[in-house]
């Protein structure tokens, strides 16, 4: 078995079944995921050790974490992109080298591996459209051999949304 289908198999055993009131909390928090216990216990009329108990027990489980969230644009980064990549006659190190590369990559602000007609998504975040340029010539000479497709769409707007 392989080493991704083992640690898929390991995370199905960590699944927590969230009820009414974890979802309440949920609910609650995102929309301000910096919200207190207090307007937790406000806006759900839950009691603050249930809803305590309730959020330690589920960031433990790894069900949720709370996470910073950037608007890149406002920060100087003009250059945002999804960037889609097809593998071919790749092996599980060739892979893994990948996705090394990619959590090491500044401009990487995030990857996922997909199954469908794209191995990977990676938001890629450049000062520059020169930079992305750079970054991509970059990724496509490290991995020649195992990269069939690249396909980049730019990121007009974002927009979040996280529900239960």
């Amino acid at each position: 078995m392989s080493k991704k289908i083992q640690k898929i198999a390991k995370n199905k055993e960590k699944v927590l079944v969230l009820d009414d009131k974890d979802r309440k909390i949920l609910s609650a928090l995102s929309g301000n995921s910096r919200m207190s216990i207090a307007d937790i216990e406000r806006k759900t009329g839950m009691k603050r050790d249930s809803i305590a108990y309730r959020l330690e027990k589920m960031e433990s489980n790894g069900a949720v974490n709370f996470s910073l969230s950037i608007n890149y644009k406002k920060t100087g980064f003009e250059s945002l992109s999804l960037v889609f990549i097809t593998l071919q006659n790749f092996n599980e190190e060739r892979e893994k080298q990948l996705e090394d590369y990619l959590e090491k990559n500044p401009c990487v602000s995030y990857h996922a591996v997909l199954s469908g007609k794209s191995d990977f998504m990676i938001k890629v975040v450049n000062k520059s459209q020169e930079e992305f340029n750079i970054f991509i010539r970059e990724l496509r000479a490290k991995f020649s051999g195992i990269i069939r497709d690249i396909e980049i769409s730019s990121i007009a707007e974002e927009h979040k949304h996280e529900r239960i």
